[in-house]
């Protein structure tokens, strides 16, 4: 299965499958293109979302246990 990764507001295709991922998840993106009073760091949505694929991608080859399970969980 591949999983892409959309902005919350982009065009869904209704024959494809989606999981909403964000906050508070253990698969949201932890770098925020907002101020927040968890955040004093915003980001650009291009760069949040090439952060936020570097650091998955480092969380799955670290094997990162809470990571692996809830991607197993949603990959069935």
């Amino acid at each position: 299965m591949k999983i892409k990764i959309v902005n919350k507001g982009a065009e869904i295709l209704s024959d494809a499958k989606y999981i909403y991922i964000g906050r508070p998840s253990i698969l949201s993106n932890p770098f925020p293109t907002k101020y927040s009073k968890f955040s004093s760091l915003i980001y650009t949505h291009e760069k949040s979302m090439t952060m936020y694929l570097k650091y998955l991608e480092k969380q799955v080859l670290d094997n990162n246990p809470e990571i692996m399970k809830e991607l197993k969980r949603i990959i069935k």
